[in-house]
């Protein structure tokens, strides 16, 4: 009677894991909304080449602002310098022309 209480149990949760597998194994009703796009990849050396490329990136564009900002400067110093050289031989000029 005890084997028999027991291969019974054993039926009824064999039985009940059988039939709660495909219950658990489904898609829930509501699909979830798209997540936004993200930086993130499943393979981490993907990701690790994402996250150096956007450093890369961040860091070209920052070389360029600088590089502009100091080409700009170098541009304002010769014409503050070509100016100063010019007036300077005006200068020159006009006294040699009182000179003579």
């Amino acid at each position: 009677m005890k084997a028999m209480a027991t291969r019974f149990a054993a039926l009824l949760v064999a039985a009940s894991l059988l039939a709660a597998g495909p219950v658990m194994a489904q898609q829930p009703a509501t699909v979830p909304e798209k997540a936004p796009a993200t930086t993130t990849h499943n393979d981490p050396i993907v990701q690790k080449r994402m996250e150096v490329r956007k450093a890369n990136q961040a860091h070209r564009a920052n070389r360029a602002e600088a590089k502009q900002s100091f080409r700009n400067e170098v541009r304002q110093s010769k014409a503050e310098r070509n100016a100063a050289v010019q007036e300077s031989r005006a200068r020159a000029q006009e006294a040699l022309n009182k000179a003579n």
